[in-house]
């Protein structure tokens, strides 16, 4: 769990991989979300229809998310990835969720007063092989793409990138040249 204070604007973030979420996470999740304004959430494992249930977690939040697999998709094993994003009811924001196009990254865009901010949620693919870094690069220019369209905001990208920046890895490279 990482806990960012916006000092400018007195917004507080958390971020969060629950690696699967469940009663226990449950808790830990609702226990998070009374120490921020915006919560990310990653690797939910959550599928299309289970999504809306998030927003009944706490009647101070709403949410939107994205699940990391099509609901039409046979899986073998257990679910995988998705992400989300919370935002305190009280903030009186106005709050568009976008569109992504994409199962890895789900993003917010949102009005409070004169202040505009684009809140970003990624979960990036593992390095194991030169498909995943595709799929890096590809899901880093989508975040690129959604940070064009909205050069009016104050930008917080968070998530899980699966990136360590002591690691001398290709996707630690391409990460760092992008930040």
């Amino acid at each position: 769990m990482t806990l960012i204070i916006m000092a400018s604007c007195n917004l507080r973030f958390c971020s969060y991989n629950c690696h699967g979420f469940n009663c226990v996470k449950k808790q830990y999740v609702m226990s998070l979300l009374n120490i921020c304004d915006f919560l990310l959430v990653q690797e939910h494992w959550l599928c299309d229809e289970q999504i809306s249930s998030l927003s009944s977690l706490s009647s101070d939040f709403l949410s939107c998310g994205i699940s990391g697999f099509s609901s039409d998709q046979i899986l073998g094993g257990r679910p995988y990835g998705g992400c989300a994003i919370f935002w305190r009811k009280e903030l009186s924001a106005d709050v568009r969720v976008l569109d992504t196009g994409s199962r890895r990254i789900c993003a917010v865009r949102c009005t409070l007063d004169s202040l505009k901010l684009l809140v970003i949620n990624a979960y990036m693919p593992y390095e194991d092989g030169d498909h995943n870094t595709e799929n890096f690069l590809s899901e880093l220019t989508i975040v690129e793409n959604i940070m064009e369209q909205n050069l009016d905001c104050l930008v917080v990208c968070g998530g899980d990138f699966n990136v360590d920046f002591s690691r001398d890895w290709v996707h630690t490279k391409i990460l760092h040249n992008f930040c």
